[in-house]
C-alpha cells in the first residue's frame, strides 16, 4: 500500500471503518464455518451413516484444505494483488459453501469442505495484513485486537447459527447462510479495500508447496485412519507415515537449501518467530479440539437437542471475546509473557474441572467453565500474535503471518484428530476394564429389585448401554486431562519468548 493511500485511510474514519468491516465479516464468517458445523456433526454423521472418526473429517478436511494454501497466500498477494486474491477468496469460499449443503454423502462432503478451506485460506492472514496496514506501525497493537475481536464473533455465533439452522431446517443451512453473509462485504471489498502493487516476477516455489500439499495429505489420512485400521499393523497405515515422512523431510530441506523456498527461510534466523510459531501451533492443538469434544459428549452421552448445544457452547465465546479485548488493553501495560501465563492458566483450569464431568453436569457450571476458557484464548493469543511477529520486518510480515496461521491450521487439525482418537481408545479400554465386573457374584447384579438383570436380555441391553455411557465419560474425561497438562507445561515455557527493544517498543505504543 502506497503512503498516500495509508494517510488517506487514517484520516478518514469513515473509509477506514468501511474497509475494516468488508474485511471482518469474511473473516468471521470463515472462523465461524469451523465452529458451526460442530454442532451439526452428530445429525451429519446420521445422514452419512459415519462413525465418530470418520464424521471428524468434516471438520480436519477443512484445516487441512486451509493449511495447505495458506503458506501461499503471502506469495498469491504479492503476485496477483491483495485485493483481488481477497476478494476471490470470498466469492470462491461462497460457491463451495453451496456445495458442501449440496452433499449426498461423506466422501463427497470431505472433498467439498476441504476445498472450501482451500479456497478461504487467504481471508485470514490477508484481512490481518490490511488491518496493519490501516494503522500506522505504534497502533499496531489496537489493530491486532480489533481484528482478534472481529474473528471472534465466529466463535460467538458458530454454535448458536449452528444449533439454529440444523435443528430448524437441518445441517445443510449451517452451510447455506454463508452465501447472504458474504454477498455484500465481498461487494465491499471491491469498492473500498485499496489495490496493492503486483509483483509479476514473483514466482511461486511449486516443489515446496507440492511436497507440502503430498506431506499434509498423507499425514492427515495416516491419523484419521490409524485408530480404525490399527495403525502401524496395516500396511495402509505404514505407507501413510512413510509418504508424509518424506515428503515434509523434502519440504524442510528445500526451504533450508532451496534458492527461492515456499517458506522465507530468513524468517527462522528470528528467535521470537521461531518460538513464537511453536506457541501458536500448542495454542491451536488445545483451542479447537474442545469445541469438537464438547459437542459430541454433550449430544452423544447427554442426549441434548442441537439448539442446547449451540448455546451451552455460546459462553466460551464471549468470554473469548472479553479477553481479547482486554488483552489489547493489557498488553500495553504489562509483561505479555506474564498475560499469556494467565491465559495458558485459564486453558488449564477450565480443562481439569471439565474433565470431572459427568452427563449431568448444570448448565450454570457448562457456562462458567466455558467463559473460563474463552479468556485464556483471548489472553494468550494477543500477546503471542504481537510477540511473534514484533521483531520482524515489514516486508517479512505477508509471509509470516501467513506460515503462523498455516501452523495453526497444523495445530488445530492434530489437536482433534489425536484428541478424538485418544477419546475413542479410552472409551474402549474403559469398556473392557468395565465389564469385568459384569459377573453373577457382583452384589450390584444381585439387589433386589435388580439395576441390571444378568439373566434377561433386556437387562443386559441395558447394562451395555450403561456400560458405553460410562467409558465414553471417560474418554472424554481423559482428553480434557490431557489439554489441563499441556497448558501447565506452556504456562512457564512462555519466558522463552524474548520481549526484545523493538518488539516492547511496538507493544507499548500501542
Amino acid at each position: 500500500m502506497t503512503g498516500d493511500v495509508h494517510a488517506r485511510l487514517y484520516a478518514s474514519p469513515l473509509s477506514r471503518w468501511l474497509v475494516i468491516l468488508s474485511v471482518m465479516v469474511p473473516s468471521a464468517v470463515y472462523v465461524l464455518d469451523l465452529t458451526v458445523v460442530t454442532v451439526a456433526l452428530p445429525h451429519m454423521q446420521g445422514s452419512f451413516s459415519a462413525t465418530q472418526d470418520q464424521i471428524s473429517w468434516v471438520v480436519t478436511s477443512y484445516i487441512v484444505g486451509g493449511t495447505i494454501v495458506t503458506g501461499c497466500a503471502g506469495w498469491a498477494s504479492m503476485r496477483f494483488g491483495r485485493k483481488q486474491v481477497f476478494a476471490a477468496s470470498c466469492v470462491m469460499f461462497t460457491l463451495t459453501s453451496i456445495m458442501c449443503g449440496l452433499a449426498t454423502s461423506l466422501e463427497s462432503e470431505v472433498f467439498w469442505r476441504a476445498t472450501q478451506g482451500f479456497f478461504g485460506a487467504p481471508i485470514l492472514p490477508l484481512s490481518q495484513a490490511i488491518m496493519f496496514d490501516l494503522y500506522p506501525k505504534e497502533r499496531h497493537g489496537t489493530a491486532n485486537s480489533i481484528w482478534g475481536m472481529g474473528i471472534l464473533l465466529g466463535p460467538v455465533m458458530g454454535p448458536i447459527v449452528g444449533g439454529f439452522m440444523t435443528e430448524n431446517y437441518g445441517w445443510p443451512w449451517a452451510f447455506y447462510i454463508n452465501v447472504p453473509a458474504m454477498i455484500l462485504p465481498t461487494i465491499g471489498v471491491l469498492m473500498f479495500v485499496p489495490r496493492t502493487a503486483r509483483q509479476a516476477e514473483k514466482t511461486l516455489d511449486w516443489f515446496g508447496f507440492l511436497s507440502l500439499c503430498v506431506g499434509m495429505g498423507a499425514l492427515q489420512f495416516m491419523l484419521n485412519r490409524g485408530q480404525r485400521l490399527d495403525w502401524f499393523a496395516s500396511p495402509e497405515i505404514v505407507f501413510e507415515a512413510a509418504i508424509a515422512a518424506i515428503a515434509l523431510y523434502f519440504f524442510v530441506v528445500h526451504t533450508i537449501t532451496g534458492k527461492r523456498p515456499f517458506v522465507p527461510p530468513q524468517l527462522f534466523a528470528n528467535r521470537n518467530f521461531v518460538i513464537g510459531v511453536c506457541f501458536v501451533a500448542l495454542f491451536a492443538f488445545i483451542l479447537q479440539s474442545p469445541i469438537v469434544l464438547l459437542s459430541l459428549f454433550f449430544q452423544n452421552l447427554g442426549g441434548y437437542p442441537v439448539m442446547t448445544v449451540g448455546l451451552l457452547l455460546t459462553p466460551r465465546g464471549l468470554g473469548a471475546f472479553v479477553s481479547m479485548f482486554l488483552g489489547g488493553i493489557l498488553v500495553a501495560r504489562m509483561d505479555p509473557r506474564a498475560l499469556m501465563c494467565v491465559g495458558f492458566f485459564c486453558f488449564g483450569l477450565s480443562g481439569w474441572l471439565i474433565a470431572g464431568w459427568t452427563t449431568e453436569v448444570a448448565a450454570t457450571e457448562v457456562a462458567w467453565t466455558g467463559i473460563l476458557q474463552g479468556l485464556g484464548s483471548g489472553f494468550v493469543w494477543v500477546p503471542l500474535g504481537m510477540l511473534t511477529v514484533a521483531t520482524l520486518a515489514p516486508a517479512e510480515r505477508d509471509e509470516a503471518l501467513a506460515f503462523l496461521h498455516m501452523m495453526f491450521n497444523v495445530g488445530a487439525s492434530l489437536g482433534i484428530v489425536l484428541m478424538i482418537n485418544l477419546a475413542l481408545r479410552t472409551t474402549v479400554g474403559s469398556h473392557a476394564n468395565l465389564t469385568e465386573y459384569v459377573t453373577r457374584f457382583n452384589d450390584l447384579f444381585r439387589a433386589t429389585p435388580p439395576a441390571w438383570n444378568l439373566a434377561s436380555p433386556h437387562g443386559l441391553a441395558a447394562l451395555n448401554l450403561e456400560i458405553d455411557k460410562q467409558s465414553g465419560i471417560i474418554g472424554y474425561n481423559a482428553c480434557f486431562y490431557a489439554i489441563a497438562l499441556i497448558s501447565a507445561i506452556a504456562l512457564p515455557l512462555s519466558y522463552l519468548l524474548s520481549r526484545g527493544a523493538r518488539g516492547a517498543k511496538v507493544l507499548h505504543a500501542g
